[in-house]
């Protein structure tokens, strides 16, 4: 299947009497044995699944081999089958269909169950009507607000729920049953012969995810940021003999201190590829107002100049398909913090607080850190133990406060700072288990939900890759002064010298603040009747003083300050909304 079909959403609905429909001019259904089957991205190692479900066509649809997946395993087919992707199949032998994506949720899908009828479709927007417009979810508005990404089952909605990672919905005339048919706690320990035998297996594992994601047949793209993720999935690329590919990049030479241009020329040398520089000056976040509405708030929003740019770069030169480097923080042990939380781990995992207090007085030595060993004890053992505990999250860096522009009652009556350190996914054993499933519940909805004309792809986000970095032992994943261990010492003689060996990564505001500064539409949309003040969730003079103060520096920390723009373009997208719904029966 090509990257185009692969990349069309779908939508559709089980009526009162059963069957399947979907609407006139989105993606049709396959028929496959005796099931309607929608299928939406692409499969990871398709000839490996293909034998083990003893599929004889030579060349079967992703659409086919899911269905026999479904066939063989049921709802538990989730845990069976990598890469990006969501499936509905409809199977009239049971009278049931179930909803089903990859394990991270990276394939998003949305359903609503209203009298007699269930609706789904792969983008919020096609199930919002005057229904779900007048019934907003003010729990959803918070806990954005205060997390900037979907962390629940909720959507800004009441009627429309998400597919949460790892689950997979059922339903029949009867009842609608979700049921968790993957979790990250579930990866088991992973035991290798020796550090050989570990860097082997990564690299085995790595060019199968990038494989997997690569467009056969078009050329490849590459978001390069000239940091280890993406320079890994580039250089792994080409590694494994990928021809057609190329590489783009914002480079940043009016601010040198954030200009990432020699690592990422470095990468493109030593792989050989195109690269396609764009100049950060003309893709500035801030660079036009949105046009779209996409269901629900989203930080896209201040980058639709950059994305309509990436748009018409790719698909100028024939190109569908982007891949991405995202992830690799949470997957490949990155860690620019002082106390892992991992050290807590012997705390819950049998080993006792012996053991606990051992290893983190050998950690504390290897740091070499002026700290007291009182201060490591609190920092590495009672605050990620007790945080375990009592369900709240642990992070690997300091929570920030609250921005001075939520207003004091709003903070209160929606218990803001309590929904801000939430852990927000099921019991996982350890506090390290439980820091990556709640990071790899975010890392699912990276996905931009915004229309663009290629489809992104996240290559370290492959199931079985993320399955043994959580099993590895952690001394073969990140150590005292060297993040990434595993990834750095595995690559070496694959990624250039510079790149492997970088411990640094440029950040900062400059291009955030330049943006704002450079658009006085921005500037006044934002500040004019600012919807968040009209709700009670934000002062009107703090955030127009916010406003003023971002555009000459002061952000008071971009992530909230980005994730209340967003949530400000959607309640004023909201107020202006109207949307037709109309469905055509097609076959």
């Amino acid at each position: 299947m090509s990257a185009r079909a692969a990349a069309r959403d779908f939508r559709g609905r089980i009526g009162e009497t059963g069957g399947l429909e979907v609407a006139a001019d989105e993606l049709r259904y396959e028929t496959h044995l005796g099931c309607s089957v929608l299928f939406k991205g692409y499969l990871a190692d398709r000839e490996a699944t293909r034998r083990a479900l003893a599929i004889d066509h030579p060349k079967p649809s992703d659409a086919m081999i899911a269905t026999h997946a479904y066939r063989r395993w049921g709802a538990h087919m989730q845990a069976r089958l990598s890469g990006e992707y969501a499936v509905v199949i409809d199977d009239p032998a049971t009278g049931s269909t179930i909803l089903s994506h990859d394990c991270l949720g990276v394939g998003t899908i949305f359903y609503r169950s209203r009298g007699g009828e269930f609706a789904f479709a792969t983008r919020i927007v096609d199930l919002v009507d005057a229904e779900a417009l007048g019934d907003v979810d003010e729990d959803f508005l918070a806990d954005f607000l205060v997390r900037g990404s979907a962390t629940t089952e909720s959507t800004p909605f009441r009627s429309i729920r998400r597919l949460l990672p790892g689950f997979t919905l059922t339903r029949t005339a009867a009842e609608v049953r979700l049921i968790q048919t993957w979790t990250s706690d579930g990866a088991p320990p992973v035991a290798c012969r020796d550090d050989a035998d570990y860097a082997e297996r990564f690299l085995e594992l790595l060019g199968a995810g990038v494989r997997s994601a690569l467009d056969e047949g078009r050329p490849s793209w590459i978001a390069l940021s000239g940091g280890l993720d993406s320079s890994a999935v580039a250089c792994m690329a080409a590694h494994g003999g990928a021809r057609d590919l190329v590489a783009y990049s914002v480079t940043a030479e009016a601010w040198p201190d954030f200009d990432e241009s020699r690592w990422m020329r470095a990468v493109v040398e030593h792989c050989g590829i195109p690269w396609r520089p764009v100049d950060a000056l003309a893709v500035l976040p801030f660079g036009r107002l949105p046009d779209a509405f996409a269901g629900e708030p989203t930080e896209c929003v201040i980058d639709c100049k950059l994305l309509d740019t990436v748009t018409r770069m790719i698909g100028s030169a024939g190109g569908e398909v982007l891949l991405s480097g995202a992830g690799g923080d949470i997957v490949l042990g990155g860690f620019r913090g002082e106390i892992p939380v991992h050290l807590a781990d012997a705390l819950f995992d049998g080993s006792g607080p012996v053991r606990a207090v051992s290893a983190l007085a050998a950690w504390r030595r290897a740091a070499r850190s002026p700290r007291s060993l009182g201060y490591w004890l609190r920092r590495g053992l009672a605050e990620p133990g007790y945080n375990h505990l009592m369900r709240r999250r642990n992070r690997g860096d300091d929570p920030r406060a609250l921005p001075p522009w939520i207003a004091a009652d709003y903070r209160r009556a929606m218990r803001l700072e309590s929904r801000e350190t939430a852990s927000w996914t099921p019991r996982c054993a350890t506090p390290s288990r439980q820091l990556a499933s709640d990071s790899l519940w975010r890392a699912g909805g990276m996905t931009v939900p915004w229309p663009t004309g290629y489809v992104q792809r996240h290559p370290l986000l492959y199931r079985p890759l993320v399955e043994f970095m959580l099993g590895a032992p952690w001394e073969q994943k990140l150590r005292p002064r060297c993040d990434r261990y595993l990834q750095r010492r595995a690559m070496k003689g694959i990624l250039p010298e510079i790149v492997r060996r970088r411990s640094s990564v440029a950040t900062g505001t400059a291009a955030l603040v330049e943006g704002l500064r450079q658009s006085r539409e921005w500037r006044d949309y934002l500040c004019d009747s600012p919807q968040i003040a009209e709700r009670g969730m934000a002062d009107r003079e703090k955030w127009r003083e916010a406003v003023r103060q971002a555009s000459v520096g002061h952000t008071h920390g971009d992530k909230h300050f980005v994730t209340t723009v967003a949530m400000e373009v959607w309640l004023k997208q909201m107020r202006e909304l109207s949307i037709p719904r109309v469905w055509e029966n097609a076959a």
